[in-house]
């Protein structure tokens, strides 16, 4: 990618026959974030939409999606390293992270920091529009030294996530 670009990405599993919802939606998960496993509750028919917004440094994806739980496995994580971090908050609806025997429900307002270099799960019902973004490991790492717990819900009612919860809500 040359540098400077900025990228937007919309994926729609309405547009594909219900058959390939599933799939599309993990294809995608996989490719925005990293490989993890998936329980839909109704793999029959899964109605997601996802966009995603990228520089060459970061990326924020919205979604909202029928209930679904993700999680990553110490396996996944051996096959699949991801030292990045995720800062993630719902816009509206819950999100319940579980991560680092710590359990946390995040609700419009809240947020936590996770990596995916630890093995997590996190379930959503269908009423969830969510945040997700992408920060490079090494602008956590030095400020946090890493001793800082995550999957620890965080108030986002103050500071730049007033700033940004409109802008990512867009």
């Amino acid at each position: 990618m040359p540098t400077g670009s900025y990228v937007v990405e919309t994926t729609r599993t309405a547009e594909v026959e219900a058959r390939e919802q599933t799939d599309l939606w993990s294809e995608r998960v996989a490719a925005y974030q990293t490989r993890m496993d998936y329980r839909f509750t109704r793999a029959e028919v899964f109605r997601g939409e996802m966009v995603r917004q990228r520089s060459d440094t970061y990326q924020v994806v919205t979604w909202d999606s029928d209930q679904i739980e993700y999680a990553r496995t110490p396996g996944l994580i051996r096959r699949v390293p991801d030292p990045d971090y995720r800062l993630l908050f719902p816009l509206s609806g819950e999100v319940q992270l579980r991560q680092d025997d710590r359990e946390v429900r995040l609700t419009p307002g809240t947020g936590s920091l996770i990596t995916l270099d630890a093995p997590f799960e996190i379930l959503h019902g269908a009423s969830l529009r969510g945040v997700i973004m992408s920060i490079p490991a090494q602008a956590i790492d030095g400020p946090l030294n890493r001793q800082a717990p995550l999957a620890t819900g965080l108030d986002l009612a103050k500071g730049w996530a007033a700033w940004c919860t409109p802008w990512c809500a867009a």
